[in-house]
């Protein structure tokens, strides 16, 4: 039950005490029948019921206010375990030497509404709705694990091949259906950790940043060899048109262009040679920029790639949470691809042992 169905059934509740409240005054005293109505529910808090194993409403109401499990009753524990096999009784035995010491012993129970409530009674046509919505969500999502499933499985076949260029292609689909699968997102390091992708990255990377180098190891060096890795491997069909000229922008962005053009030169030198202040001054650019931009979808979109270009991941899926709040912006395939794609370099990158 949600928090706002709870609430709405109390105001229910204090309408029905109301409206029962004029019935049974019948134009005697309204206040006096409200008052023995009152009664009655103060009563129905306090008592306790059978269905709760003994606990009164204002038991289990007040022990979820405060965080806290359902108490258990000692003389009740029949209710909770009635069945004679060895393994229930072993529990019980446990649960009551812990109750006796007044240990916590583990064991909690819930009261709820049966997985239907109230609501469902009174609009069948709207619980039927949600049910179906539901059922629809669950089988979209067993479709996409089973897709994820099949391209999973190619990465493994071509893994086993020895072929991790095409394996990693494959991992990235997987990505693409749902970025936070763990299987498609250990799916790709598996490609990365294969011993030839580890001996041709080690190649490349030793022909721009030497190991002896003193900066090699400063924080602004991992970062320039993370996004050199990660412009090198990425996939998703967006960089295909990622070209110099684009990065200016659209034309929709052209009066705030100069100001985009500031805070992309800052952000170059922050990356290019880790410039202080570079960084934030790119980033103040970026949101005035934000203030007087007519288009905002178009300035996510162009800020989400831009981050991603430059290594700064968890920027660039700020960009794209922002871009994917606005009405039909989320469901673009691009964004979707860009995100996934993002979302991996983010919180797999650093694992990669040519970055270290």
């Amino acid at each position: 039950m949600s928090y706002q169905e709870a609430a709405l059934y109390g105001d229910l509740v204090l309408f029905l005490r109301d409206r029962a409240a004029e019935l049974l005054a019948r134009d005697g005293d309204i206040e006096a029948q409200r008052a023995k109505l009152d009664i009655l529910i103060r009563d129905w808090f306090f008592t306790p019921q059978a269905a709760l194993h003994g606990c009164a409403p204002r038991d289990l109401i007040w022990a979820e206010q405060k965080g806290e499990p359902n108490p258990i009753p000692t003389e009740r524990l029949d209710e909770f375990f009635f069945d004679d096999c060895p393994l229930c009784q072993d529990m019980r035995e446990e649960l009551e030497a812990d109750l006796a010491t007044g240990a916590d012993p583990g064991f909690h129970w819930y009261y709820d509404d049966g997985g239907y409530p109230l609501i469902a009674q009174y609009d069948p046509e709207g619980w039927e709705a949600l049910c179906a919505a539901e059922e629809a969500t669950w089988e979209a999502a067993s479709a996409t694990h089973a897709q994820q499933d099949a391209l999973i499985e190619q990465v493994n076949q071509r893994l086993d091949e020895d072929d991790w260029q095409a394996a990693s292609e494959v991992a990235y689909e997987a990505l693409w259906l749902a970025p936070h699968n763990f299987r498609a997102a250990n799916a790709l390091l598996r490609c990365y950790l294969h011993r030839d992708a580890l001996r041709e990255m080690e190649r490349v990377q030793f022909r721009m940043f030497h190991p002896e180098d003193p900066d090699y190891d400063t924080p602004h060096q991992r970062r320039r060899r993370l996004t050199y890795t990660y412009r090198a491997l990425r996939q998703a069909a967006v960089w295909d048109t990622w070209l110099e000229d684009e990065r200016w922008g659209s034309p929709a962005l052209n009066e705030v262009a100069e100001t985009l053009h500031a805070g992309f030169s800052a952000l170059n030198a922050s990356y290019c040679v880790g410039e202080d202040g570079a960084y934030e001054r790119a980033r103040d650019l970026f949101a005035a920029a934000e203030k007087h931009c007519a288009e905002r979808a178009a300035l996510y979109w162009y800020l989400a790639r831009l981050y991603a270009d430059y290594g700064f991941f968890a920027e660039s899926l700020e960009a794209l949470a922002q871009l994917n709040a606005i009405e039909d912006q989320a469901m673009r395939p691009e964004v979707q691809q860009l995100w996934a794609e993002v979302t991996w370099w983010h919180d797999y990158g650093e694992r990669l042992p040519w970055i270290h």
